[in-house]
């Protein structure tokens, strides 16, 4: 899980969207994040997190709960930074077509 999200994060660090940029452009970054996502999905869901954060309280794994707590909260951040640079992708590329 730490793995994809340090991925992730640096594949969003790259994405780099910018009001100079061409609506041509803006709609190859989405569609470069789409694809990304498709290839990269995020490695567990919510509902696996959600159990294995209940096993670990089960195992009364103090440690183990707050590394797979940890993991999940950096997969989240990794998420979230994503989709935050595709809205402003998103939202550039309309204001070029709304003109």
């Amino acid at each position: 899980m730490c793995a994809w999200a340090v991925d992730a994060t640096g594949f969003a660090a790259q994405l780099r969207p910018s009001k100079d940029m061409s609506v041509e452009e803006l709609d190859q970054l989405v569609t470069r994040v789409d694809g990304y996502m498709v290839d990269h999905p995020a490695p567990v869901s919510t509902e696996m997190v959600g159990g294995m954060l209940d096993a670990c309280v089960e195992l009364k794994n103090d440690r183990l709960l707050q590394q797979c707590t940890t993991a999940n909260d950096k997969c989240q951040e990794a998420l979230q930074l994503i989709h935050t640079r595709r809205v402003s992708m998103h939202s550039l590329s309309f204001h070029f077509y709304s003109q």
